[in-house]
């Protein structure tokens, strides 16, 4: 039973770290009829609007993720090619100084791309 419990919270460890270090993240678009927002790739029949992208980063954002979130971001807007880059944040409850950093220079390169955040 011991070692079925010391194996049980390494898994669980390395199931945090992962999550936390490679997190989801999903362009998102409206259910028709609705307000709702949900992922494209879930719900493909989803609504998008011509130039506007929403996109969703479904963790804190922290040194160890930040890289992620710069090459995500970059992803996205190098295949949408948007006028608008909307974020949904709201699973971002915590950021670091690295973070704020990363996003600081995520806004700079979408400005610079002529890209409103």
């Amino acid at each position: 039973i011991q070692l079925g419990v010391g194996i049980s919270i390494v898994v669980s460890w390395v199931m945090a770290v992962k999550f936390l270090a490679l997190p989801r993240h999903v362009v998102l678009g409206r259910v028709p009829n609705s307000t709702e927002f949900r992922a494209l790739v879930t719900f493909p029949e989803n609504e998008v609007f011509d130039g506007i992208v929403c996109w969703r980063f479904d963790c804190p954002l922290f040194f160890a993720n930040v890289q992620v979130f710069k090459d995500a971001v970059d992803g996205v807007v190098r295949k949408y090619a948007p006028n608008c880059f909307v974020l949904d944040a709201r699973a971002i409850v915590k950021i670091d100084a690295a973070a704020e950093t990363a996003l600081r220079d995520v806004v700079k390169s979408l400005r610079a791309k002529n890209v409103i955040f």
